[in-house]
């Protein structure tokens, strides 16, 4: 019976010092989130500025510039576009981390935004001489989503096709309507993901030795973020790849009727 009654207190001793250790956790997290943030934040506008001024320079308002002068004010440039990218990606996971990720959701015509993206992107792959193709099912129906969030899921998995796939190559955007749900996949003719990296392409800071040669890296987020936007539409995203033959992306966004919205 003493015996019992040890244990117990025992039991009762280690539960309270796992709950204290668990708030402390939990505050310390809390403080992580909230630095990432803070600090992000107030480098946005030291960083905006040196942009601005950048391309001030780039555009030769104050002067001329020689070619060595050119490829010094480019780097600069891209340099500081990369470093805008991985505050945005920081930002953007402090929000998701802490639940302050909000979905602003409308009714939007799916195609449309897909070709926006693509017209935006479309410079980049012609600059690889890369096709970039678009298959769409039509009439396709509207869906209820964060338009804004969406269009950074296609930014990113576009983007990144266009990135990981060498001149000459092949990128098809499709949308295919399906009974519960849309399906759009970005495929590409890339350098593709080994066969043991595939589970670790969502994890966030992942750069998994996917790289199509010199040029800018990713933060190892823009994936991570990806997934979780794509998860707050309950929607599902899934990546096919083999190594040196290219890579699908797909991800599902249900269709919610008008009436199950209760906007009629």
């Amino acid at each position: 019976m003493w015996g019992c009654k040890k244990a117990n207190e025992a039991i009762k001793l280690l539960s309270k010092e796992c709950a204290e250790k668990n708030k402390k956790l939990q505050e310390l997290d809390q403080l992580k989130s909230d630095f990432v943030s803070t600090v992000s934040h107030e480098l946005r506008t030291p960083l905006a500025t040196m942009k601005e001024f950048a391309s001030i320079i780039a555009d030769e308002i104050p002067g001329k510039l020689n070619d060595e002068q050119k490829e010094y004010v480019s780097i600069i440039k891209g340099n500081i576009d990369r470093l805008t990218r991985l505050i945005n990606d920081l930002l953007d996971i402090s929000k998701i981390e802490s639940g302050k990720m909000e979905l602003k959701k409308r009714l939007v015509n799916i195609i449309e935004l897909t070709e926006d993206v693509v017209l935006i992107l479309r410079p980049k792959s012609d600059g690889k001489n890369i096709s970039l193709k678009t298959s769409f099912q039509k009439p396709m129906p509207q869906i209820y989503i964060d338009p804004d969030k969406i269009i950074q899921v296609f930014t990113n998995l576009i983007g990144n096709a266009i990135k990981f796939t060498p001149n000459n190559g092949e990128i098809v955007v499709e949308l295919i309507d399906k009974p519960e749900e849309v399906e759009c996949r970005v495929t590409d003719t890339g350098v593709g993901i080994l066969p043991e990296n595939l589970e670790n392409v969502f994890k966030r800071f992942q750069q998994f030795n996917r790289e199509a040669g010199a040029g800018a890296k990713g933060t190892g987020l823009g994936l991570a973020i990806t997934k979780e936007l794509v998860n707050m539409h309950n929607g599902e995203i899934w990546v096919e790849s083999q190594p040196g033959k290219g890579t699908k992306f797909a991800f599902t966004l249900p269709k919610h009727t008008v009436a199950a919205k209760g906007l009629y």
